[in-house]
């Protein structure tokens, strides 16, 4: 099997992103980064799918290439909100997607989601 893989870290046995057989991208939970920790779910939400958007662009593919996405949440009671910014982010049919609770991101306690997408390449 052919990989490619992406941004790996210098601090953990993670990459942001692998390209498998090259048309398969398989993005690792990303969340909304430092300057957006201290933030709402809105605004957490909204800068954790701009850098899955980036990432997928950087690849050669987009978020209408999503088959299948994984958030987690660190409170249901922000499901709703965290729905609205997610749906925004598709023109077409949205991809599968499973939402499941956390207690709590290795990255921060702070942090109130993560998402995880497998996308095609087009």
């Amino acid at each position: 099997m052919k990989r490619e893989v992406y941004g790996t870290s210098k601090t953990l046995p993670i990459s942001s992103a692998v390209v498998a057989e090259g048309r398969f991208i398989f993005v690792s939970g990303m969340g909304p980064g430092r300057e957006a920790l201290d933030k709402g779910i809105e605004e957490q939400t909204r800068a954790t799918m701009d850098s899955i958007k980036a990432v997928l662009e950087k690849l050669g593919s987009s978020m209408d290439n999503i088959v299948k996405a994984t958030v987690f949440l660190k409170d249901m009671a922000h499901y709703d909100v965290m729905n609205k910014v997610y749906g925004s982010y598709f023109r077409n049919e949205p991809p599968a997607r499973t939402c499941v609770q956390i207690v709590r991101s290795p990255a921060s306690e702070k942090q109130l989601v993560e998402i995880e997408v497998i996308a095609l390449v087009p």
